[in-house]
């Protein structure tokens, strides 16, 4: 058992006193264990001893009662269970919810603890367990219980499907938000440099902290106007003479001599158009609501 280099040396540094009753080696006092075997008083050596403690060891941490691990139920198993309850737990030879054994069962020849005797059985002797008892006495039980099981189980497996299927879309949709952010932000960079002066009242209303004309007006401006000259620019690819601006400013003259009855004046740039038309509204704003507070 012991290893043949962890003996003394072939020569005893003490004359020896016997020979070890396991290892059959001779044995000194130095390497001599502190017992005795048996009641004959059979010698051991140290080492032997020690693998013997060893074994004893492994032994004794492999009969202690392991704690019992305690599963707690997701969310779905506490959901399931407000309308079935939870099936009953069983006894895995040779593992048993009870430490008790009560003997064997008289139809598979396993071990029953009370955990896993099957109580409704009226045995005048031995013990049979609830496998065996559902198996030979309770056929339509058992199969009523399986169909039920069944059920439960498909209908639990749907919901895990479509949880899975609700997780992976979701991720997937944050990942396409994400990237057509990120490809917005860098379309919109692009079109800043090739056409700043589109974002002047943009600018001019953030920077008044008119973050509801920001968010409202002036961003699908931007992106109207954005796609427009895109579509000007596809359609008139082949001639030299159009002009987007000129079209673009059209449509603010439009409005601007809609409400005002005059010419725009050449020196009025867009946005100078743009809050001439707003500080109109918000004139007729504020009237429409005082006529309304003086009819209330």
């Amino acid at each position: 058992m012991a290893k043949s280099s962890e003996w003394c040396p072939s020569r005893h540094l003490k004359s020896p006193i016997g020979m070890c009753a396991i290892c059959k080696k001779s044995v000194c006092p130095d390497c001599k264990a502190p017992i005795s075997l048996d009641m004959n008083n059979k010698i051991i050596c140290k080492f032997c001893y020690e693998d013997l403690e060893k074994i004893q060891k492994k032994i004794k941490e492999n009969s202690e009662p392991k704690a019992k691990v305690v599963e707690s139920p997701g969310i779905m198993e506490r959901l399931f269970g407000m309308f079935s309850p939870p099936p009953e737990k069983e006894c895995n030879d040779p593992v048993h919810l009870a430490d008790t054994i009560l003997g064997a069962c008289i139809a598979c020849r396993k071990n029953i603890c009370p955990e896993c005797q099957c109580k409704d059985a009226k045995m005048t002797s031995g013990y049979i367990c609830k496998s065996c008892y559902r198996s030979l006495y309770d056929v339509q039980g058992e199969l009523e219980r399986d169909r039920k099981a069944k059920l439960i189980g498909s209908i639990r497996g749907f919901f895990f499907k479509i949880g899975r299927t609700a997780r992976n879309l979701g991720l997937i949709i944050a990942v396409t938000v994400a990237i057509s952010i990120f490809l917005g932000s860098c379309g919109m960079w692009l079109f800043y440099q090739l056409h700043a002066e589109s974002f002047d009242v943009a600018k001019s209303d953030w920077q008044n902290s008119k973050y509801s004309l920001f968010f409202k007006e002036d961003i699908p401006d931007i992106l109207h106007e954005a796609k427009d000259r895109f579509v000007f620019n596809w359609e008139n690819m082949n001639d030299p003479t159009a002009d987007f601006e000129t079209t673009h400013r059209k449509k603010f003259e439009e409005k601007y001599e809609s409400i005002f009855q005059e010419k725009v004046p050449e020196t009025k740039t867009i946005k100078d158009i743009v809050d001439a038309i707003r500080e109109v509204k918000d004139v007729m704003r504020a009237q429409e609501a005082q006529e309304g507070n003086q009819k209330k």
